[in-house]
Protein backbone atom coordinates (compact mmCIF):
# COMPACT_ATOMS: atom_id res chain seq x y z
CA UNK A 1 0.00 0.00 0.00
CA UNK A 2 2.45 2.30 1.08
CA UNK A 3 4.38 1.50 -2.21
CA UNK A 4 1.74 2.08 -4.06
CA UNK A 5 0.91 5.77 -2.46
CA UNK A 6 4.47 7.14 -3.10
CA UNK A 7 4.37 5.84 -6.78
CA UNK A 8 0.91 7.50 -7.35
CA UNK A 9 2.30 11.06 -5.94
CA UNK A 10 4.64 10.90 -8.90
CA UNK A 11 2.16 10.53 -11.58
CA UNK A 12 3.33 12.46 -14.30
CA UNK A 13 -0.51 13.94 -15.82
CA UNK A 14 0.71 15.64 -18.83
CA UNK A 15 -1.79 15.77 -21.92
CA UNK A 16 0.28 13.23 -24.14
CA UNK A 17 -1.38 14.17 -27.70
CA UNK A 18 -4.00 16.99 -28.44
CA UNK A 19 -7.81 15.86 -30.39
CA UNK A 20 -8.89 18.32 -33.25
CA UNK A 21 -12.72 18.55 -33.60
CA UNK A 22 -14.44 16.11 -36.16
CA UNK A 23 -15.97 17.45 -39.15
CA UNK A 24 -19.65 17.74 -39.72
CA UNK A 25 -19.90 14.31 -41.55
CA UNK A 26 -17.87 12.77 -38.95
CA UNK A 27 -20.20 13.56 -36.54
CA UNK A 28 -22.93 12.40 -38.30
CA UNK A 29 -21.33 9.22 -38.78
CA UNK A 30 -20.25 9.15 -35.33
CA UNK A 31 -23.89 9.06 -34.06
CA UNK A 32 -25.11 6.29 -35.98
CA UNK A 33 -22.33 3.81 -34.93
CA UNK A 34 -21.82 0.38 -36.80
CA UNK A 35 -22.22 -2.48 -36.43
CA UNK A 36 -18.66 -5.30 -34.90
CA UNK A 37 -19.73 -7.22 -38.78
CA UNK A 38 -20.03 -3.48 -40.96
CA UNK A 39 -16.99 -2.19 -38.92
CA UNK A 40 -14.71 -5.50 -39.59
CA UNK A 41 -15.83 -5.64 -43.62
CA UNK A 42 -14.88 -2.29 -44.06
CA UNK A 43 -11.67 -1.70 -41.75
CA UNK A 44 -10.43 -5.11 -41.39
CA UNK A 45 -6.93 -4.02 -43.24
CA UNK A 46 -6.79 -1.37 -40.61
CA UNK A 47 -7.36 -3.39 -37.48
CA UNK A 48 -4.01 -4.44 -35.26
CA UNK A 49 -4.07 -8.08 -34.39
CA UNK A 50 -6.10 -6.88 -30.81
CA UNK A 51 -8.56 -5.17 -32.52
CA UNK A 52 -9.48 -8.17 -34.90
CA UNK A 53 -9.92 -10.46 -32.06
CA UNK A 54 -11.74 -8.33 -29.70
CA UNK A 55 -13.97 -5.90 -31.90
CA UNK A 56 -17.02 -8.68 -32.19
CA UNK A 57 -17.05 -8.14 -28.19
CA UNK A 58 -18.94 -4.84 -28.55
CA UNK A 59 -22.15 -4.16 -29.58
CA UNK A 60 -21.31 -1.10 -31.61
CA UNK A 61 -18.40 0.07 -32.91
CA UNK A 62 -17.70 4.54 -33.27
CA UNK A 63 -14.18 4.32 -33.79
CA UNK A 64 -11.16 2.30 -35.03
CA UNK A 65 -8.42 4.91 -35.74
CA UNK A 66 -7.52 3.34 -39.15
CA UNK A 67 -4.90 6.20 -39.95
CA UNK A 68 -3.31 5.54 -36.35
CA UNK A 69 -0.02 4.05 -35.55
CA UNK A 70 -1.01 0.87 -33.66
CA UNK A 71 0.90 -1.94 -31.51
CA UNK A 72 0.96 -5.02 -33.11
CA UNK A 73 0.90 -7.28 -29.92
CA UNK A 74 3.59 -9.28 -28.49
CA UNK A 75 3.80 -13.25 -28.66
CA UNK A 76 0.67 -13.24 -26.82
CA UNK A 77 -2.53 -11.62 -27.52
CA UNK A 78 -3.27 -11.71 -23.82
CA UNK A 79 0.40 -10.10 -23.07
CA UNK A 80 -1.25 -6.69 -22.63
CA UNK A 81 1.55 -5.72 -20.43
CA UNK A 82 2.48 -4.18 -23.60
CA UNK A 83 0.91 -1.34 -23.68
CA UNK A 84 2.21 -0.19 -20.11
CA UNK A 85 4.31 2.93 -19.58
CA UNK A 86 7.74 2.39 -18.41
CA UNK A 87 7.64 5.07 -15.42
CA UNK A 88 4.39 5.58 -12.95
CA UNK A 89 1.72 3.71 -12.18
CA UNK A 90 -0.96 5.07 -14.54
CA UNK A 91 -0.72 7.66 -18.07
CA UNK A 92 -3.18 10.28 -18.68
CA UNK A 93 -4.27 11.04 -22.91
CA UNK A 94 -6.42 13.81 -24.08
CA UNK A 95 -8.63 11.92 -26.14
CA UNK A 96 -11.89 12.08 -28.41
CA UNK A 97 -14.92 10.44 -27.07
CA UNK A 98 -16.50 9.70 -30.23
CA UNK A 99 -19.72 8.44 -29.17
CA UNK A 100 -20.69 11.50 -26.67
CA UNK A 101 -19.10 13.88 -29.28
CA UNK A 102 -16.78 15.37 -26.94
CA UNK A 103 -13.16 15.56 -25.58
CA UNK A 104 -12.18 14.20 -22.31
CA UNK A 105 -9.55 13.28 -20.52
CA UNK A 106 -8.42 8.99 -19.62
CA UNK A 107 -6.43 8.09 -16.99
CA UNK A 108 -5.39 4.52 -17.95
CA UNK A 109 -3.64 2.15 -15.18
CA UNK A 110 -0.84 -0.42 -15.95
CA UNK A 111 -1.99 -4.33 -16.00
CA UNK A 112 -0.72 -5.44 -13.01
CA UNK A 113 -3.16 -6.66 -10.63
CA UNK A 114 -2.41 -4.32 -7.59
CA UNK A 115 -2.78 -1.44 -9.92
CA UNK A 116 -6.48 -2.48 -10.02
CA UNK A 117 -6.86 -2.64 -6.08
CA UNK A 118 -5.57 0.92 -6.71
CA UNK A 119 -7.99 1.82 -8.55
CA UNK A 120 -10.70 0.49 -6.95
CA UNK A 121 -11.44 3.12 -4.12
CA UNK A 122 -10.42 5.82 -6.23
CA UNK A 123 -13.30 5.35 -8.58
CA UNK A 124 -15.54 4.63 -5.91
CA UNK A 125 -14.18 8.24 -4.40
CA UNK A 126 -15.13 9.87 -7.78
CA UNK A 127 -18.60 8.11 -7.84
CA UNK A 128 -19.09 9.39 -4.33
CA UNK A 129 -18.28 13.04 -5.37
CA UNK A 130 -20.21 12.78 -8.48
CA UNK A 131 -23.17 12.88 -6.51
CA UNK A 132 -22.03 15.49 -3.95
CA UNK A 133 -21.28 17.97 -7.12
CA UNK A 134 -24.53 17.37 -8.56
CA UNK A 135 -26.45 17.53 -4.80
CA UNK A 136 -24.09 20.47 -3.37
CA UNK A 137 -22.62 22.20 -6.49
CA UNK A 138 -19.21 21.26 -5.32
CA UNK A 139 -16.55 22.38 -7.89
CA UNK A 140 -14.56 18.55 -8.42
CA UNK A 141 -13.68 17.16 -11.50
CA UNK A 142 -16.41 14.86 -12.64
CA UNK A 143 -16.02 11.40 -13.85
CA UNK A 144 -17.57 10.28 -17.12
CA UNK A 145 -17.18 6.66 -17.33
CA UNK A 146 -15.00 4.31 -16.19
CA UNK A 147 -14.30 0.31 -17.72
CA UNK A 148 -11.42 -2.11 -18.28
CA UNK A 149 -9.91 -2.41 -21.17
CA UNK A 150 -6.84 -5.28 -22.24
CA UNK A 151 -6.75 -5.49 -18.53
CA UNK A 152 -6.16 -1.81 -17.85
CA UNK A 153 -8.38 -0.04 -15.42
CA UNK A 154 -9.47 3.13 -17.58
CA UNK A 155 -11.14 6.30 -15.72
CA UNK A 156 -12.37 8.61 -17.71
CA UNK A 157 -12.79 12.36 -16.95
CA UNK A 158 -14.03 15.54 -17.96
CA UNK A 159 -11.66 17.89 -20.20
CA UNK A 160 -10.80 20.48 -18.06
CA UNK A 161 -8.37 23.82 -19.09
CA UNK A 162 -4.63 24.48 -17.47
CA UNK A 163 -3.33 24.36 -14.17
CA UNK A 164 -2.82 26.92 -11.71
CA UNK A 165 0.73 25.48 -11.59
CA UNK A 166 0.69 26.18 -15.29
CA UNK A 167 -0.36 30.02 -14.63
CA UNK A 168 2.13 30.59 -12.18
CA UNK A 169 4.88 29.85 -14.56
CA UNK A 170 3.54 32.23 -16.75
CA UNK A 171 4.26 35.11 -14.74
CA UNK A 172 8.10 33.80 -15.06
CA UNK A 173 7.52 34.22 -10.78
CA UNK A 174 6.47 37.35 -11.22
CA UNK A 175 3.38 36.25 -9.07
CA UNK A 176 -0.39 36.98 -9.72
CA UNK A 177 -2.25 40.52 -9.06
CA UNK A 178 -3.90 40.38 -5.58
CA UNK A 179 -7.15 40.34 -7.09
CA UNK A 180 -6.52 36.97 -9.09
CA UNK A 181 -4.99 36.20 -5.95
CA UNK A 182 -8.13 36.69 -3.79
CA UNK A 183 -10.36 34.81 -6.55
CA UNK A 184 -8.50 31.35 -7.07
CA UNK A 185 -8.19 31.70 -3.04
CA UNK A 186 -12.19 31.78 -2.65
CA UNK A 187 -12.88 29.11 -5.41
CA UNK A 188 -10.18 26.59 -3.56
CA UNK A 189 -11.49 27.17 -0.63
CA UNK A 190 -15.22 26.88 -1.32
CA UNK A 191 -13.99 23.48 -2.42
CA UNK A 192 -12.43 22.45 0.63
CA UNK A 193 -15.22 23.84 2.91
CA UNK A 194 -17.55 21.43 0.85
CA UNK A 195 -15.16 18.63 1.41
CA UNK A 196 -14.29 18.97 4.53
CA UNK A 197 -18.19 19.13 5.93
CA UNK A 198 -18.50 15.64 3.98
CA UNK A 199 -15.84 14.31 5.73
CA UNK A 200 -13.34 14.14 2.53
CA UNK A 201 -9.47 14.60 2.47
CA UNK A 202 -7.97 15.42 -0.79
CA UNK A 203 -4.31 14.13 0.10
CA UNK A 204 -3.00 15.42 -2.66
CA UNK A 205 -3.53 19.28 -2.80
CA UNK A 206 -1.14 21.17 -4.78
CA UNK A 207 -1.27 23.84 -7.62
CA UNK A 208 -0.64 20.69 -10.46
CA UNK A 209 -4.31 19.54 -9.41
CA UNK A 210 -6.10 22.68 -9.49
CA UNK A 211 -7.48 23.34 -12.80
CA UNK A 212 -8.98 26.02 -14.32
CA UNK A 213 -12.78 25.16 -16.02
CA UNK A 214 -12.33 27.60 -18.63
CA UNK A 215 -9.43 29.41 -20.27
CA UNK A 216 -9.05 33.28 -18.91
CA UNK A 217 -11.27 32.45 -15.67
CA UNK A 218 -10.57 32.12 -12.11
CA UNK A 219 -13.13 28.94 -11.51
CA UNK A 220 -11.41 25.95 -10.56
CA UNK A 221 -12.03 22.31 -10.27
CA UNK A 222 -9.81 20.11 -7.89
CA UNK A 223 -8.79 16.88 -9.73
CA UNK A 224 -6.56 13.44 -9.00
CA UNK A 225 -8.32 12.20 -5.77
CA UNK A 226 -6.57 8.69 -6.38
CA UNK A 227 -5.45 9.15 -2.68
CA UNK A 228 -8.21 10.72 -1.01
CA UNK A 229 -9.75 9.54 1.62
CA UNK A 230 -12.74 9.73 4.10
CA UNK A 231 -11.87 11.69 7.84
CA UNK A 232 -13.06 8.81 9.82
CA UNK A 233 -9.90 6.01 7.92
CA UNK A 234 -6.93 5.35 9.33
CA UNK A 235 -4.38 7.79 8.10
CA UNK A 236 -1.25 7.13 6.36
CA UNK A 237 1.82 9.69 6.38
CA UNK A 238 2.37 8.93 2.62
CA UNK A 239 -0.06 11.40 1.49
CA UNK A 240 0.35 15.44 0.37
CA UNK A 241 3.54 16.25 -1.67
CA UNK A 242 6.14 17.46 0.19
CA UNK A 243 6.54 20.60 -0.12
CA UNK A 244 3.11 21.38 -0.05
CA UNK A 245 3.11 19.62 3.65
CA UNK A 246 2.01 21.34 7.42
CA UNK A 247 5.02 22.58 8.92
CA UNK A 248 4.25 20.09 12.00
CA UNK A 249 4.53 17.13 9.18
CA UNK A 250 7.40 19.23 7.58
CA UNK A 251 9.22 18.93 10.87
CA UNK A 252 8.60 15.01 11.03
CA UNK A 253 9.97 14.20 7.71
CA UNK A 254 12.64 16.40 7.81
CA UNK A 255 12.28 19.34 5.49
CA UNK A 256 14.29 21.51 6.79
CA UNK A 257 14.07 23.92 4.28
CA UNK A 258 10.54 24.88 4.70
CA UNK A 259 10.88 25.14 8.07
CA UNK A 260 13.78 27.42 7.57
CA UNK A 261 11.71 29.37 5.51
CA UNK A 262 8.47 29.93 7.21
CA UNK A 263 11.35 30.89 10.64
CA UNK A 264 12.33 33.60 8.31
CA UNK A 265 9.20 35.35 8.35
CA UNK A 266 7.08 33.62 11.45
CA UNK A 267 9.64 32.99 13.89
CA UNK A 268 10.68 30.29 16.30
CA UNK A 269 7.89 27.69 16.37
CA UNK A 270 6.84 27.94 20.54
CA UNK A 271 7.51 25.04 22.76
CA UNK A 272 4.07 23.69 22.19
CA UNK A 273 4.80 23.02 18.38
CA UNK A 274 8.11 21.64 19.42
CA UNK A 275 6.70 18.81 21.57
CA UNK A 276 4.08 17.34 19.40
CA UNK A 277 6.64 16.70 16.68
CA UNK A 278 8.89 13.70 17.16
CA UNK A 279 11.53 14.88 14.95
CA UNK A 280 12.11 17.97 16.81
CA UNK A 281 15.16 17.25 19.13
CA UNK A 282 17.03 16.97 15.48
CA UNK A 283 16.85 20.17 14.35
CA UNK A 284 16.24 22.19 17.81
CA UNK A 285 18.14 22.76 20.72
CA UNK A 286 16.85 24.49 23.49
CA UNK A 287 14.31 25.77 21.72
CA UNK A 288 16.20 27.27 19.64
CA UNK A 289 17.25 26.04 15.78
CA UNK A 290 19.96 23.44 15.84
CA UNK A 291 22.24 25.07 13.12
CA UNK A 292 24.21 21.95 12.27
CA UNK A 293 20.74 20.31 11.12
CA UNK A 294 19.75 23.26 10.12
CA UNK A 295 22.33 23.36 6.86
CA UNK A 296 20.48 25.44 4.34
CA UNK A 297 18.99 27.58 7.20
CA UNK A 298 22.73 28.23 8.04
CA UNK A 299 23.89 28.98 4.82
CA UNK A 300 21.37 30.63 2.71
CA UNK A 301 18.63 31.57 5.61
CA UNK A 302 18.16 34.98 7.64
CA UNK A 303 17.41 34.50 11.23
CA UNK A 304 14.27 33.72 12.83
CA UNK A 305 11.76 36.47 12.38
CA UNK A 306 14.34 38.56 10.16
CA UNK A 307 11.82 39.09 7.10
CA UNK A 308 8.93 41.56 7.00
CA UNK A 309 6.06 39.92 5.50
CA UNK A 310 5.07 42.55 3.24
CA UNK A 311 8.38 42.69 1.88
CA UNK A 312 7.42 38.51 1.02
CA UNK A 313 4.34 39.41 -0.74
CA UNK A 314 6.16 41.64 -2.54
CA UNK A 315 5.24 44.96 -0.70
CA UNK A 316 1.92 43.99 -0.73
CA UNK A 317 0.54 46.90 1.96
CA UNK A 318 -3.31 45.08 2.06
CA UNK A 319 -3.58 44.24 5.45
CA UNK A 320 -6.51 41.99 5.08
CA UNK A 321 -4.46 39.83 2.70
CA UNK A 322 -0.92 39.64 5.41
CA UNK A 323 -3.77 38.84 7.85
CA UNK A 324 -5.23 36.12 6.03
CA UNK A 325 -1.49 34.82 5.31
CA UNK A 326 -0.64 34.59 9.02
CA UNK A 327 -4.03 33.26 9.56
CA UNK A 328 -3.05 29.97 7.15
CA UNK A 329 0.20 30.13 8.48
CA UNK A 330 0.01 29.99 12.40
CA UNK A 331 2.15 27.60 14.06
CA UNK A 332 -0.63 26.04 16.01
CA UNK A 333 -2.65 23.93 13.35
CA UNK A 334 -5.53 24.42 16.39
CA UNK A 335 -5.66 27.94 15.69
CA UNK A 336 -5.47 28.20 11.85
CA UNK A 337 -7.65 29.40 9.66
CA UNK A 338 -10.65 26.43 8.96
CA UNK A 339 -11.80 26.61 4.96
CA UNK A 340 -15.48 28.08 7.32
CA UNK A 341 -13.66 30.76 8.84
CA UNK A 342 -11.32 31.87 5.73
CA UNK A 343 -14.79 32.24 3.16
CA UNK A 344 -15.74 35.11 5.86
CA UNK A 345 -12.85 36.63 6.34
CA UNK A 346 -12.31 40.22 5.21
CA UNK A 347 -9.85 39.09 2.58
CA UNK A 348 -12.42 37.22 0.67
CA UNK A 349 -15.56 39.14 1.35
CA UNK A 350 -14.08 42.96 0.09
CA UNK A 351 -13.68 42.22 -3.23
CA UNK A 352 -10.97 43.95 -4.61
CA UNK A 353 -10.53 46.84 -7.45
CA UNK A 354 -9.00 45.10 -10.73
CA UNK A 355 -6.04 46.56 -11.99
CA UNK A 356 -6.86 46.55 -15.31
CA UNK A 357 -9.57 49.06 -14.67
CA UNK A 358 -7.34 51.04 -12.44
CA UNK A 359 -4.37 52.51 -12.61
CA UNK A 360 -2.67 51.02 -10.11
CA UNK A 361 -1.74 47.65 -9.60
CA UNK A 362 -3.10 45.77 -6.89
CA UNK A 363 0.38 44.73 -5.48
CA UNK A 364 1.28 48.87 -5.07
CA UNK A 365 1.71 50.29 -2.17
CA UNK A 366 -1.33 51.28 -0.39
CA UNK A 367 -1.87 52.86 3.14
CA UNK A 368 -3.54 50.30 5.74
CA UNK A 369 -6.72 52.76 5.87
CA UNK A 370 -7.12 52.96 2.42
CA UNK A 371 -7.97 49.07 2.54
CA UNK A 372 -12.13 48.28 1.86
CA UNK A 373 -13.58 46.82 5.05
CA UNK A 374 -17.02 45.57 5.55
CA UNK A 375 -18.14 45.79 9.82
CA UNK A 376 -20.16 43.05 9.31
CA UNK A 377 -17.56 40.78 7.69
CA UNK A 378 -14.91 41.84 9.99
CA UNK A 379 -17.72 40.93 12.83
CA UNK A 380 -18.75 37.62 11.45
CA UNK A 381 -15.11 36.49 11.45
CA UNK A 382 -13.32 38.13 14.28
CA UNK A 383 -17.21 35.58 16.24
CA UNK A 384 -15.57 32.59 14.35
CA UNK A 385 -12.24 32.71 14.96
CA UNK A 386 -13.05 33.59 18.89
CA UNK A 387 -15.61 30.01 18.36
CA UNK A 388 -12.72 28.24 17.03
CA UNK A 389 -10.34 29.38 20.25
CA UNK A 390 -13.34 28.01 22.56
CA UNK A 391 -13.00 24.76 20.58
CA UNK A 392 -9.44 24.58 20.98
CA UNK A 393 -8.45 21.51 23.03
CA UNK A 394 -4.77 21.90 23.58
CA UNK A 395 -1.58 20.73 20.59
CA UNK A 396 -2.37 17.35 20.71
CA UNK A 397 -1.96 16.80 16.54
CA UNK A 398 -4.80 13.93 15.53
CA UNK A 399 -3.89 13.34 12.46
CA UNK A 400 -1.24 13.89 9.48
Amino acid sequence: MAEGLSEKMDVSQEVEEAVEQPSPSEVESVKSGMTPQEAYEKYQFDLSSFETSEIFKYPEIYFVGENATKISGGRSLSDTSIFDTKRNNCSSFLRRDHKENRSVAIKVMKSQPRYHQQAKPEIEMLERLNKLSKAENIDVVQMYDHFEFRNHVCIVFELLSKSLRNIIDETREQGLPLHRVQEFAASIIKVLDALGRNKIMHGDLKTDNILLKQPGTSDIKLVDFGIAEYDREEQTELIQALHFRAPEVGARSGMTDQLALAMEVFGVPPPEFLKVCSRAKNFFKDGKPYVADFRSYAEYRGKAGSRNLSLVLKNCKDVHFQDFIRGCFTWDPKARLTPSQALVHPFLTNKLPNPDDTEESAFAPAAEDSQPDSPASRRTYEESRATNKRKRSGWKIDRV
